[in-house]
């Protein structure tokens, strides 16, 4: 027989043997049964607890035993090996019988044990050996279930106390799981382990009952706060409610308190809305709607007062001249407009800064520091003080350290912002640019141009303010009498053909940005485009930035006006005084005999007098032929008579503003045999006159400007002839003369703003009257038609006052720009000779007369610089 089929054999012994057994072995371990015992109920929670202590304490005991068995077989199964090795088989035996009953299940153990058997020759002892050896290690797997078994039920019914009952199912169901495997074993299970099972099914049962109690009364807990929630909600849903009716009142009853009648009714009506039976709410809305009908007729009533007053006081306040350059609205409406016309970006695109690098910048730009580098210190160091300074965080890209690490600083300033201080330790760090900075998150890094990380944005600024033309107003020809198709100066004033723009077209303010705003970024991918009046330009945010500051700086010098006030100041004090006696007027309406002197007229030849005595016409009326009327006359009745008379006429008038007239005039009659009639006449005026004419005007900075206040006066300036047949027509060339005054001026303010440069041409021109006249005849060869056809051409003269010249002078400050002083004094004596130089008599004979004229014409310039953006500002606080 082959040694295959001898194992086969053997093999199929030991199973029929341990068949045989079972039966056996299942009878010889069987337990006793307890008798008329109940079945155990669950252990309490203090049972539980003992019986763990007690489960741990034997556990602690069985490790000892355990780890006293493995020495002991050990032991015993070394020396067995030596006896067999020294072929002391009986020995060897014995010790690994001893070897066996410490570990029963130890495979070197039973292969040795078969070994020495069959070296003593025992076949039959061999094969009962392994039948034995099987059935013990059976015997203490089932000893191991068991107790398995046991501290699953002690876990569980733990667990049942803590009622954590997922625990407790999966210990139940282990041990059941356990006694279940135990049944297919070739022993099968005995009572004890049997017993084990039921008891872990019967748990498993009383778990499901806990587990369906603790469910029902956890659905039961739940239900109930559930409805205590609900109610919870409800009652918050009623208080707040009742809040908000309570504050929807209170604001009705203050609108109504407030005369606000119809918001006090809309928020009483939402009230109504909720709960229509509040008598409150009720009685508010009913007053409310009464109260606003009659607050409306007595709003009509005061909002009709007020306008009244408000038109009586702009009444008022045009009877008083403004003296103020700018009246800005109120303050209300200015914020209004300002929040709602504030400046908004039209369209952008890619990447805006962070709130970190905005911070960043915001700190360069604001944060002062000083430079104190001497004697060339390393720029590692220099970027540590700058990080110190500053609280910035610096860093050196790893592609620049070298060249930075190698460059030496030496500045000192002091008081410059951070952004100023890198500038200047930058163009010693890197003459040529070729290294910058940049702000990347919350730190400022140093790295070179070309590995610069170019984030382009596309923004659109406005610039119509900027490439606004400025027009030059060229003021009217005052000074010009008639019209003259020649002059430059147009007679009613005109425009510029071209106005004048600031900074040039957009495409020159297109250039102008290119070369003065980060030249280097046009040319790596930035470009600027224009559409109408705005600047389309992609270029990284911090360029943007830059344009639009340099946009606002611009603004600041295109937003200023300037407001020029030309002042002419005519002061004037005259005085006038005429006193003289004639002798004259005897006769007529004055009593008296009327005796003339025949021989003697008033006017050639013998100038005797006036003409104007006894309501005489005049010399120019008609009276220079009549013979002039007597002031002294005697006649004895026998001889003849006396006829005399005395009149001091001032042949040119005294004074050229004052007149003689007025003053007193006495007569004195004195009739008897010898009549006289003397006239008294005495004069004295003075007068200080102040005349002032201040033409103001505001205008741009570099606009030229002009204010002009006229009369047009049409006036007959020459005569066209036409001939018809043998008539001849003349048709009238009508001119025009303007008499006013004229303000032409061209401020430019100096780049501090502390100065203002004018050009200036202020005139003043008065028109004589009446104008005077020329009168001539048409030109003809038949002398009836001339003398049938005379006509009368006007000669108009005008005072001007014009004064032209550029002058420079400070912000607010004034200057006298041009003066005139006229004086006139005039004495003059009329008297009869010899009777005219007796003292005291003398006075009777003679007119005596005396004026004092003088002028003073001063122009006076005063210039004030307005800045819009300052006087917001100030306006805003």
């Amino acid at each position: 027989m082959t040694k295959e089929g001898r194992l086969f054999r053997l093999t199929f012994l030991t199973l029929v043997l341990a068949v045989l057994l079972a039966p056996a072995c299942k009878s010889k371990k069987k337990p006793e049964e307890p008798v008329g015992e109940a079945p155990a109920e669950g252990p309490s929670d203090d049972e539980s607890a003992a019986s763990e202590d007690a489960l741990r304490a034997a556990e602690d005991e069985a490790q000892v035993a355990k780890e006293f068995d493995v020495v002991m077989y050990n032991r015993h199964f070394t020396t067995a090996k030596r006896l067999r090795d020294a072929l002391e088989l009986e020995n060897a035996l014995t010790e690994v019988e001893k070897a066996l009953n410490f570990h029963p299940t130890s495979d070197e153990a039973l292969s040795l044990r078969s070994e020495v058997l069959r070296m003593m020759g025992d076949r039959a002892g061999e094969t009962q050996t392994v039948i034995e050896d099987q059935y013990e290690a059976y015997q203490v797997k089932r000893q191991e279930q068991k107790v398995t078994v046991r501290r699953k039920l002690a876990d569980a019914q733990a667990s049942l106390g803590a009622r954590d009952f997922p625990e407790a199912r999966r210990s139940y169901e282990s041990a059941v799981f356990i006694v279940t495997s135990a049944k297919l074993s070739p022993l099968g299970t005995d009572d004890e382990l049997a017993e084990l099972g039921r008891q872990a099914e019967a748990g498993l049962k009383d778990l499901e009952q806990r587990e369906a109690e603790a469910q029902a009364d956890q659905e039961r807990q739940d239900t109930e706060a559930a409805l205590r929630r609900v109610a919870e909600i409800e009652e918050a849903a009623l208080l707040e409610a009742r809040d908000r009716r309570a504050a929807l009142l209170k604001e009705a009853i203050d609108n109504f308190n407030r005369e606000e009648f119809e918001t006090a009714e809309h928020y009483a009506q939402q009230v109504l809305n909720e709960e229509p039976d509040n008598r409150v709410a009720r009685d508010i809305v009913t007053n409310a709607r009464k109260a606003r009908h009659t607050w409306v007729g007595e709003k009509y009533l005061r909002d009709l007062k007020q306008s009244y007053r408000n038109w009586w006081v702009d009444i008022e306040e045009t009877k008083i001249p403004s003296s103020k350059i700018m009246k800005w609205p109120s303050q209300s409406f200015w914020d209004k407009i300002t929040r709602l016309r504030a400046t908004r970006k039209i369209a952008e695109g890619g990447r805006e800064l962070s709130p970190e690098e905005q911070a960043v910048e915001n700190t360069l730009k604001t944060r002062i520091i000083d430079l104190p580098f001497e004697g060339g210190t390393p720029f590692p160091q220099v970027t540590e003080y700058l990080s110190a300074a500053s609280g910035v965080n610096f860093v050196i890209d790893a592609r620049a350290r070298e060249d930075l690490e190698a460059a030496e600083i030496t500045v000192r300033v002091d008081k410059v912002t951070v952004s100023d201080a890198l500038d200047l330790v930058m163009a010693q760090a890197s003459a040529e640019g070729a290294i910058v900075y940049e702000v990347v998150g919350n730190v400022v890094r140093f790295i070179k141009k070309e590995h610069q990380k170019k984030d382009m944005v596309l923004r659109i600024h406005p610039v119509a303010d900027l490439t606004l033309g400025l027009t030059d107003f060229i003021p009217p020809q005052i000074t010009q009498i008639g019209v003259d198709e020649d002059s430059e100066t147009p007679l009613f004033g005109g425009q510029a053909e071209e106005a004048p723009q600031p900074y040039g077209t957009i495409e020159e303010l297109m250039e102008l940005v290119r070369s003065s705003v980060s030249p280097a970024t046009w040319e790596e991918g930035g470009n600027i485009n224009n559409q109408g009046k705005n600047l389309i330009i992609h270029a990284p945010p911090a360029v943007q930035n830059q344009v639009a500051e340099f946009l606002d700086d611009l603004r600041a010098f295109s937003g200023i006006v300037i407001t020029i006030e030309a002042r002419f100041l005519e002061v004037s004090d005259m005085f006038l005084r005429d006193v003289g006696v004639d002798f004259r007027g005897l006769g007529g309406t004055n009593g008296g005999p009327l005796a003339v002197l025949d021989d003697i007229t008033s006017g050639f030849d013998d100038n005797a007098s006036a003409a104007l005595d006894n309501s005489g016409p005049g010399l120019g009326a008609g009276g220079s032929a009549v013979a002039p009327s007597s002031g002294f006359f005697f006649n004895d009745g026998t001889d003849g008579d006396f006829r005399g008379r005395t009149e001091n006429i001032f042949t040119n008038p005294l004074g050229n503003v004052l007149t003689a007239l007025g003053g007193g005039v006495f007569q004195i009659t004195y009739l008897d045999d010898f009549a006289l009639s003397a006239v008294i006449r005495a004069t004295e005026k003075s007068a200080n006159i102040r005349e002032l004419t201040a033409p103001r005007l505001t205008v741009y900075n570099t606009q030229r400007a002009n204010i002009t206040v006229v009369n047009q006066i049409s006036f007959v300036q020459d005569f066209d002839v036409e001939v018809a047949q043998t008539s001849f027509i003349a048709d009238p060339v009508i001119g025009v003369i303007q008499d006013g005054l004229s303000l032409d001026v061209r401020p430019t303010v100096s780049n501090d703003r502390q100065y203002i440069t004018m050009e200036l041409r202020p005139t003043t021109v008065d028109l004589e009257v009446p104008i005077e006249t020329f009168t001539t005849l048409l030109g003809a060869a038949i002398a009836f038609v001339s003398s049938q056809n005379p006509v009368t051409i006007q000669l108009p003269q005008l005072d001007m006052r014009v004064a032209e010249s550029t002058v420079r002078i400070p912000d607010r400050g004034s200057i006298l720009m041009g003066g005139l002083k006229d004086i006139s004094i005039e004495d003059k004596k009329s008297t009869t000779p010899i009777l005219g130089n007796i003292p005291i008599i003398g006075f009777l004979f003679k007119r005596q007369g005396k004026s004092e004229e003088s002028g003073h014409l001063m122009l006076v310039v005063t210039a004030t610089i307005t800045d819009l953006q300052e006087e917001a500002e100030g306006f805003r606080g």
